[in-house]
């Protein structure tokens, strides 16, 4: 059963996907996951789309998402469906390692893209250096309310298991972004390619279907 979460955990913009999205007033979103609505909000006002669909599961931002969006669905992705190429983007951030079966969710949003649009995706990254030392050095696999160990998580990703997911999915990876942490050996790390994922906590695709 999913945790009670405290209420910015809902609310806050992820503005790290518009560099993967091109401004289309014409445009339809569909966020999965999406929290209280305030991504679809911004990106409409921002001129990335047109029309915002929302898709969420936890009760407590449920009405502030029907204020944010212009569409709004009270369900989990296994359980909704809509018709094929509805959307030009779907936006899953933060939300497959949270599922008991990211790969069967991956293969159920393919069909509702346009052939030309995107899927983003953010996981985090176990293999994240700060998870690594406390697992490696203190034997401890502790989970949290929100992060990496977030205590809903079911699913772990690095960045070789998250293309193959892609791939097995359908999907081909046309971009990759990375979100850092922001402590000393994170910017020593980030600037050795062999070493660079153990400073990344967060990866972000943009992914094309392979038709």
């Amino acid at each position: 059963m999913m945790m009670k979460k405290p209420g910015d955990y809902y609310g806050r913009v992820r503005e790290e996907v518009a560099p993967l999205l091109q401004k289309n007033a014409a445009a339809a979103v569909l966020d999965v996951g999406c929290g209280a609505g305030v991504t679809l909000a911004w990106l409409k006002a921002q001129g990335f789309c047109g029309r915002t669909v929302g898709v969420e599961v936890a009760e407590q931002c449920r009405d502030e998402a029907r204020r944010n969006v212009d569409e709004f669905h009270a369900a989990r992705i296994e359980t909704i469906d809509f018709p094929p190429a509805s959307f030009d983007c779907v936006l899953l951030l933060d939300v497959l390692e949270h599922l008991v079966d990211p790969e069967g969710a991956l293969r159920r949003v393919r069909p509702w893209v346009k052939p030309a649009g995107r899927v983003i995706v953010s996981l985090p990254n176990v293999r994240n250096m700060t998870v690594l030392r406390k697992l490696i050095v203190n034997g401890r696999w502790d989970y949290a309310e929100s992060g990496i160990l977030d205590e809903d998580h079911l699913r772990f990703f690095s960045l070789r298991s998250a293309r193959d997911l892609a791939g097995r999915c359908g999907y081909r990876v046309e971009t990759e972004r990375y979100k850092y942490n922001g402590s000393g050996w994170a910017v020593v790390l980030k600037r050795m390619p062999l070493l660079r994922e153990f400073a990344v906590y967060q990866f972000l695709f943009s992914l094309s279907r392979k038709d």
